[in-house]
């Protein structure tokens, strides 16, 4: 199969591999349930579906069950970045749902997954969002000059995006900043 768009997880280790690609298993293809475990994967290429659970409690249920490699494919049309907390050993992918479903159908297959080179450094902390988050408030306060410092950050952590835990979490705090949606409502 040749797939429409493939993104590498942002901690993803770099390699190749080919072996049996598996369906993880689960509700749905999720995965999901921490513990889990497939014997299944052992060796090969596990195929788990976007789902419930994040893509870190996925990966880790693949890697502990010994998979070569990881390819999760979204539940909506369109690409799929996978965020991931740890590093793991092993490629990490994201495919799109129709890519997914289709390889779904043909199991048992063989495949490869590789990451061999990135275009990008991956950094993560404070020193990383700190800029984001200071030209983001600059912006909607540059739209909204009658805010208040305290109103700037309500406004700020009430439009995020929430990412990782529902609510603010130690992860991702309150979520990606959304200057348009700070100024707009949308």
């Amino acid at each position: 199969m040749t797939f429409t768009d493939v993104q590498a997880a942002d901690k993803t280790g770099r390699g190749s591999f080919t072996g049996a690609v598996v369906a993880a298993g689960g509700t749905n293809n999720e995965f999901c349930g921490a513990g889990t475990r497939n014997a299944a994967l052992n060796g090969n290429i596990a195929l788990i579906a976007r789902g419930t659970c994040s893509f870190e409690e996925k990966t880790a249920n693949a890697v502990a069950s010994g998979a070569r490699g990881v390819m999760i494919y979204n539940n909506a049309a369109g690409a799929l970045g996978i965020s991931l907390t740890n590093t793991y050993a092993v490629p990490v992918l994201g495919i799109q749902q129709a890519d997914g479903q289709a390889l779904l159908g043909k199991l048992p297959t063989t495949g490869t997954v590789a990451v061999t080179s990135a275009d990008y450094a991956y950094l993560d902390g404070t020193s990383m969002a700190t800029p984001h988050v200071s030209a983001a408030a600059a912006v909607v306060w540059a739209a909204k000059p009658t805010l208040t410092n305290t109103g700037l950050l309500s406004l700020l952590t009430s439009t995020a995006r929430d990412l990782g835990t529902a609510g603010r979490d130690n992860n991702f705090g309150y979520g990606l900043v959304d200057p348009l949606k700070a100024i707009t409502g949308q």
